[in-house]
């Protein structure tokens, strides 16, 4: 129900993924900052509260600007990894580095990976050719913490333990030196909901490769709210309404948290509005009152689903 499909430049309230990148807008300084930040320190840790765009900042902004490209498949500078912890952060990461990988199978990346810390670097020094880089995106980084309450204390807490290690080994940041691998260009990036923040003095070593890195995403100003609503229609050749957009961005206020549901109301006004579009005509107030405006229009998707 929330996806980018039929020409809808909206995706609801899902996340902008790196196809839609074109019509991802109002990011560009903080997509400039990233870029610059993580040029200077291989370890990235992007942090923002709940609705704050953290996931479709780094998938639809930072990751195509960083390659160059849209798909993954014309990017053979870069190999990219992109990852959310779950229950297993381990299998995860070799899923996703086995997949990247066509010499490396699934079974023989976890047991590198859990052979010691340096096992993500190891696998990079071989299997990365010359001029390639290895982005690890490690999206909705909290689950370490959400899912190990509900584990084996002990167990959940080692495997999140190493799996910390070896991000913060391969990136450069590690609590020792690893001899022969300081020059890797691998790089990680990590998306955090700010309330988990305190949470991360569990781990040896990541409060301060946090201190020393992390973006903290910045409240969108009024113009790069205007960016967010006429952008994507605009990409699609339709128009809005002044009038609208005011009432838009007079809705929206100044609360981060309310980007999804902005965008679930300009996905449903962009559907409401069809026929008039065809016709040439920009989309109305009307069309979006229509749908329940922000304050209702999730609310009657919940209660058809009911």
């Amino acid at each position: 129900m929330s996806a980018v499909s039929n020409g809808n430049p909206f995706p609801g309230l899902r996340s902008f993924e790196r196809e839609q990148a074109h019509l991802f807008f109002g990011r560009d300084d903080q997509i400039r900052d990233l870029i610059e930040r993580l040029s200077r320190n291989r370890f990235l840790p992007i942090v923002g509260m709940s609705g704050s765009g953290k996931s479709s900042l780094v998938r639809a902004g930072l990751i195509p600007n960083l390659t160059g490209s849209y798909v993954a498949t014309e990017t053979p500078g870069w190999r990219i990894a992109m990852l959310r912890p779950g229950r297993n952060p381990m299998h995860e990461l070799a899923e996703k580095l086995s997949s990247e990988f066509a010499a490396l199978d699934f079974a023989a990346a976890l047991q590198t990976l859990q052979s010691s810390s340096a096992g993500l670097a190891r696998i990079a020094q071989e299997h990365l050719v010359s001029k390639q880089k290895l982005l690890v995106l490690v999206d909705q980084f909290e689950e370490l913490f959400r899912y190990g309450e509900h584990a084996e204390p002990v167990s959940a807490t080692n495997d999140a333990a190493a799996f910390v290690k070896l991000l913060l080994a391969a990136a450069g940041q590690g609590e020792h030196p690893l001899p022969g691998f300081d020059d890797l260009p691998v790089y990680v990036v990590t998306t955090m909901r700010s309330d988990f923040l305190g949470k991360c003095s569990r781990f040896r070593g990541l409060p301060e490769a946090l201190n020393r890195s992390q973006y903290l995403i910045p409240r969108l100003t009024r113009e790069q709210q205007r960016e967010v609503i006429e952008g994507p229609i605009g990409m699609e050749g339709a128009s809005i309404e002044p009038a609208l957009v005011q009432r838009l961005l007079t809705d929206l206020g100044d609360n981060p948290d309310q980007l999804p549901a902005l965008q679930h109301a300009l996905m449903r006004t962009w559907e409401q509005s069809a026929e008039s579009r065809t016709e040439g005509k920009p989309i109305t107030i009307a069309d979006y009152e229509a749908v329940g405006g922000m304050a209702d229009a999730l609310n009657r998707d919940a209660d058809q689903v009911l």
